[in-house]
């Protein structure tokens, strides 16, 4: 809409009075809008509404400290069951199969889980499987009038990259959000068993669990799963399960009701660019090898501790955590190419995976108590028949910056095994004074490597 603007001159004109000029009429594009891709993606996402009971472990009359008192001598009651409702959203992946995504803590103890379209159609949704470690779920309700989203790919998202966010917020339905990518691969929130999280600022509130996050083609990029907030509403920070992943998830609930993963059978870790000094690494990245499982599949690789695993596929891997992830998504007996760094060459691996079907068991060190004998950077250190021990750890000390914590146990110096406080000693004496020093501690039972500087 142009503008015109007419300015009064307080001066007496002598003369002919001159027509002013008339302002050019300017044309302006239509603004920028959303709407149209909106309107496109709007009727696969869906409402989610959850009926069921849960157990709770406390009545609710023990919840008032007044009443509580009268119980006390009684023990501990049988739990008690409560109706609860809930409520999210979902996405239509496959209108054919009348298949959506949604979150698995959406449907938990669900008993029925209702649906409604766009249109304000009800229809009964159907469990086809859960995967509680990544928080999907995959839902059946059925194929008539539904749309089904674009599929994008969230591995070629860019942190700000523009990305839209639709769920159901408070009951609010088919409330659409802009915001943008503020974080990629987030890990270590300890929200899910797997995280790969999309950090975005786009306003995901209670009720967005299991929405679509798109990008400015309406393309599926994330499963709107968790905020970041102290009170129960936005703070610009929310997380969202990448398609890639989800849809990887979806495929093996839809083939087999569960997910099968694949394991590998190490133990890893991060390596720090101290890690990589004393390593000799170019660049700092990948997963240090610290434990591999007898009889796992590592173990018929011939994959060694002291192993850093680059790319797995093609894929590089930044970290333990991913390739913990990337593991998950395969199925058993998948074979897969690795890359590793061993003594300073890269050679590449091929390993067939096993079914991760039991949790690793890890032996706990028992306890031990003794004076302390010596100190070594910081370090309190106790010796005995088990070896030594971590006693204490001086704040801001060399050994606090490397990791070193309480109860772990000091096996080796730079390769060189020690059980004894003066090889300890030796060994460290016998290190280059230039560069960090390799040491390898049992924490929990678990083998773990530090650079100490």
């Amino acid at each position: 809409m142009s503008m015109r603007f007419l300015f009064v001159c307080p001066f007496l004109l002598v003369g002919a009075a001159q027509p002013l000029p008339a302002a050019a009429e300017t044309d302006l594009s239509a603004p920028p809008t959303l709407a149209p891709m909106v309107e496109r993606v709007l009727p696969s996402v869906v409402s989610i509404a959850v009926t069921g009971t849960s157990q709770s472990d406390q009545t609710p009359l023990l919840a008032d400290p007044f009443f509580r008192q009268f119980f006390e001598n009684f023990g501990s009651l049988p739990p008690t069951e409560s109706p609860f409702q809930a409520a999210g959203s979902g996405v239509i992946v496959d209108a054919d199969e009348g298949l959506l995504l949604t979150n698995a803590h959406v449907v938990a103890n669900a008993e029925q889980i209702t649906v409604k379209l766009i249109d304000s159609t009800e229809t009964d949704a159907k469990v086809v499987g859960v995967d509680l470690e990544t928080d999907v779920a995959a839902l059946r309700i059925a194929p008539q009038g539904l749309v089904e989203i674009p599929i994008g790919q969230s591995s070629t998202l860019r942190v700000g990259d523009y990305v839209v966010a639709i769920g159901n917020p408070f009951g609010l339905e088919q409330t659409v959000t802009l915001g943008i990518v503020s974080a990629l691969g987030r890990r270590g929130l300890g929200i899910e068993g797997y995280e790969n999280f999309i950090q975005t600022d786009a306003s995901i509130n209670p009720g967005n669990s299991g929405g679509a996050l798109v990008n400015l083609a309406g393309e599926l990029v994330g499963i709107n799963t968790a905020i970041l907030t102290p009170s129960q509403g936005s703070a610009g920070i929310g997380f969202a399960i990448p398609v890639d992943m989800a849809m990887a998830i979806a495929d093996q609930l839809v083939r087999n009701g569960q997910v099968r993963r694949g394991q590998l059978g190490v133990i890893v870790q991060d390596v720090t660019p101290d890690m990589a000094r004393v390593l000799g690494l170019e660049t700092v990245g990948g997963a240090l090898i610290s434990q591999v499982m007898p009889q796992s599949a590592a173990a018929a690789a011939g994959l060694q501790p002291r192993n850093v695993i680059v790319p797995l596929d093609g894929e590089k891997v930044p970290d333990a955590a991913a390739l913990r992830n990337l593991i998950s998504l395969q199925s058993p007996e998948q074979p897969v190419t690795l890359e590793i760094i061993r003594d300073g060459k890269r050679i590449p691996v091929k390993v067939v995976l096993r079914q991760a079907d039991r949790a690793i068991e890890r032996q706990r060190p028992e306890t031990v108590g003794a004076e302390q004998l010596h100190r070594l950077q910081g370090l309190s250190l106790t010796e005995d028949q088990g070896g030594i021990t971590v006693a204490g750890v001086a704040p801001m000390s060399g050994a606090a910056r490397a990791g070193l914590l309480v109860g772990d146990r000091i096996v080796a110096v730079a390769n060189t095994p020690v059980s004894r406080l003066d090889q300890l000693r030796d060994a460290i004496a016998a290190a280059p004074p230039d560069k960090p020093v390799l040491i390898e501690v049992q924490r929990q039972g678990t083998p773990f490597f530090l650079a100490l500087p």
